[in-house]
């Protein structure tokens, strides 16, 4: 009766040990992010005037409204002094600045995103008028 007993009891603590040991299975999304980038206006940058800069992030299908970190790195064709700006949070995705691009000539704009253990940069031209 002893060997019983002592045996169901190894049993229910070797149960519970495993109940305890069991996490729950966290999925995670594996997909890149895919960021598109788009100005506003469209064409004809002029000096002088305000210029929207957007992102809209995606992992997949899913727009990202979570990223940690997005800022647009600014800086005219031949000079080594860059700008970092950080964009605001639109909601859907969409993340933004406006800047006045004060003389005309060729800038760069390098957007940095960070969202869902992700980085993402690329360098875009702006010919502004």
């Amino acid at each position: 009766m002893k060997k019983k007993s002592l045996l169901l009891l190894i049993f229910i603590v070797v149960f519970l040990l495993a109940a305890c040991n069991q996490q729950e299975q966290i999925e995670f999304n594996t997909e890149p992010l895919t960021v598109e980038f788009e100005t506003d206006p469209a064409q004809d940058l002029q000096s002088g005037q305000p210029v929207e800069m957007t992102v809209v992030v995606y992992q997949g299908d899913e727009l990202v409204d979570d990223a940690s970190d997005v800022q647009f790195e600014i800086w005219p064709e031949g000079q080594d002094d860059h700008e970092f700006i950080p964009a605001e949070n639109k909601g859907e995705g969409r993340y933004s600045i406006t800047r006045t691009f004060e003389e005309p000539g060729l800038y760069y704009v390098m957007y940095h995103v960070t969202a869902r253990d992700y980085h993402n940069m690329e360098r875009m031209e702006l010919n502004i008028k």
